[in-house]
């Protein structure tokens, strides 16, 4: 064999295994579907979904959510389907309901389907594994969050630039007075006949720093 037939040989190889570095196999094993969105609200049911390649045995298949298979702590055999239960992950308890791994013929896909309520916020690891026909096990992994919806509305906002400042953060001087002092004696004046009015003079000297 010349050297370029092995170069090509062995990147077809290389590439191979990289794309099938995921599920565990080159060519369709175990994928994922649900969740694919890294960050999930908190407060409603999180969906879970699976598939395997044909010829995969059903009953070898495990759906370990955060560590914790949820067939063997249902107590269940795969193939099942409309199954639940409460369940103890590490962040805390969770129901699972509807859960279903779904036995397919050699030529058919076997799917997995369940939805799972109550998770804690933060992080949370769903890991689907299963034996294909020659008993070599194939795996996929999916990360993903579950936030609050006021923390991810807190965060928005903390984020935000600050609003820009329309008053001045110094007073001003104004005749003789500050903004947010008390309002000043009334000018002097005179009433009719020139008669200076009673009381105009002593604020009118204390105005302008007189005797």
């Amino acid at each position: 064999m010349g050297s370029r037939a092995g170069a090509v040989l062995l990147a077809a190889a290389l590439l191979s295994a990289a794309t099938g570095m995921r599920c565990g196999g080159g060519g369709p094993t175990v994928r994922i579907d649900v969740p694919l969105d890294p960050a999930l609200l908190a407060g409603g049911a999180t969906a879970l979904s699976a598939v395997t390649g044909a010829g995969f045995q059903t009953a070898s298949i495990t759906v370990e959510l955060d560590g914790v298979d949820l067939v063997a702590a249902l107590g269940l055999v795969p193939p099942f389907s409309g199954q639940g239960g409460a369940v103890l992950l590490p962040g805390g308890p969770a129901t699972v309901a509807d859960f279903a791994i779904q036995q397919g013929s050699p030529a058919s896909l076997n799917r997995i389907d369940a939805d799972v309520a109550g998770l804690a916020a933060g992080p949370h690891t769903l890991v689907v594994t299963a034996l294909n026909a020659q008993s070599v096990l194939a795996s996929d992994q999916a990360d993903f969050e579950v936030v609050e919806a006021f923390g991810q509305a807190a965060a928005a906002l903390s984020s935000a630039p600050a609003p820009p400042s329309f008053f001045p953060l110094t007073p001003i001087p104004v005749a003789n007075a500050s903004l947010g002092e008390a309002a000043a004696s009334p000018p002097i004046g005179t009433a009719a006949g020139d008669t200076v009015r009673s009381g105009f003079v002593e604020a009118a000297e204390q105005r302008i720093g007189g005797p």
